[in-house]
C-alpha cells in the first residue's frame, strides 16, 4: 500500500480547491421569479488537475466533491 507524505504540489492544489469551492458558495442562489430578471453571476471557473500517476490527484478530489454543497455536481476522472 502507498504511503502519504508531504508534497508541495498538493498543498498547491488543496489551497485552489478551497478557494474555487469559496467562490461557488458565495454564489447567488437560483429563486424565484425577481432572480430570473436579473443577469446571471458569472460561474467560477473549474480546476483542471493533472500530473502522474499517484500523485494524489483523486485523494484531492473526493473531499472536495464529498464536502462542496452545491447541487447538481459532477465530478469526471
Amino acid at each position: 500500500m502507498g504511503e502519504i507524505r508531504a508534497d508541495t504540489a498538493q498543498r498547491v492544489v488543496a489551497s485552489r480547491l478551497d478557494q474555487l469551492a469559496a467562490k461557488i458558495d458565495t454564489m447567488p442562489k437560483s429563486g424565484g421569479f425577481l432572480a430570473r430578471l436579473r443577469k446571471p453571476a458569472e460561474p467560477p471557473k473549474g480546476l483542471y488537475i493533472h500530473g502522474d500517476v499517484g500523485r494524489g490527484k483523486t485523494m484531492l478530489m473526493y473531499p472536495f466533491h464529498a464536502h462542496t454543497t452545491f447541487a447538481p455536481k459532477r465530478r469526471v476522472h
